[in-house]
């Protein structure tokens, strides 16, 4: 053929040639973003099973402990009071004999209440079961019902009460107040002895308002929550008339106190009594 054609006919080959590299590397683009997509999305997926796999065994474990914690902490309460009932079905006691049975079938339970409200509220606070309402609270008022709360323990130990609120009111989620209040002071006098005395203050500073519980009991370690994550697991102290506690009281104190934007801080000793101050900062969590 004539020279001018076998140019053209090789142009329109280059030219073929180059538009067939140009498809192949367009393709190739197009599977390696599809082959990156497929990849992102599979690595997704697998975060997310692996995420959903950690939050079951989380679930598993907080529901072994849960089962651990009421076949330990309400047997004893409730075995109690199975046998308080059955002595006050004998005839012959006498009136002060009853009194004192009653007054400990009382004390059982009000053990057993105690135990449960913790679990319950342990319970949901680690499955994010609890919204936080924020609300106008007066302390006096709510360290008084717990007080009526815990008066069988209270007449027990013949433990009395001093302290100022400076700060009175506070900005906080009612119902988590209570539990904190309530677990700070019936561990501070399960851990008192008798006839001591307990210090409830509350004062505020510039940055913050703190809420304190004071005992003249037999201490602790200040380091309890440290202690705890390196063991895995709260530890079991008796109080001073051998009064059991599993230490989720604090678990729960401290989680409600973070989940109202303070904190809970621990100042204790051997043989020189515990502090635990709840911490609120200024803002919108101190009300005047």
């Amino acid at each position: 053929p004539p020279r001018s054609t076998r140019k053209e006919s090789s142009a329109a080959s280059d030219v073929y040639k180059r538009t067939e590299l140009i498809l192949e590397k367009n393709q190739n683009q197009k599977l390696q973003t599809e082959v990156q997509l497929q990849t992102k999305s599979l690595q997704e997926a697998i975060k997310e099973i692996s995420s959903q796999k950690e939050a079951l065994r989380q679930t598993n474990e907080l529901k072994n402990k849960l089962f651990s914690l009421v076949a330990h902490d309400l047997r004893a309460p409730l075995n109690n009071l199975s046998v308080f009932v059955q002595l006050l079905d004998v005839d012959n006691f006498d009136k002060e004999k009853r009194a004192l049975i009653l007054n400990d079938t009382k004390s059982s339970l009000m053990d057993g209440i105690i135990v449960i409200d913790r679990l319950l509220h342990w319970s949901y606070s680690q499955l994010e079961g609890i919204n936080v309402e924020k609300t106008s609270l007066k302390i006096e008022n709510v360290v008084s019902d717990i007080k009526k709360e815990l008066k069988s323990s209270i007449d027990s130990k013949k433990v009395t009460f001093s302290g100022s609120l400076e700060a009175p009111t506070i900005l906080f989620d009612d119902n988590m107040f209570r539990v904190i209040i309530r677990n700070l002071l019936s561990n501070a006098i399960k851990f008192s002895n008798e006839n001591s005395k307990i210090f409830i203050s509350s004062f505020k500073d510039e940055n913050k308002v703190s809420v304190s519980i004071k005992d003249e009991g037999i201490g602790m370690n200040p380091d309890w929550y440290e202690s705890l994550i390196k063991e895995g697991k709260p530890a079991v102290k008796k109080g001073t008339k051998g009064e059991k506690g599993k230490g989720f009281g604090l678990l729960i104190s401290k989680d409600f106190a973070e989940m109202n934007g303070g904190k809970l801080l621990c100042e204790s000793g051997e043989g020189i009594g515990t502090t635990f101050t709840i911490e609120i900062p200024h803002g919108e969590e101190v009300v005047k």
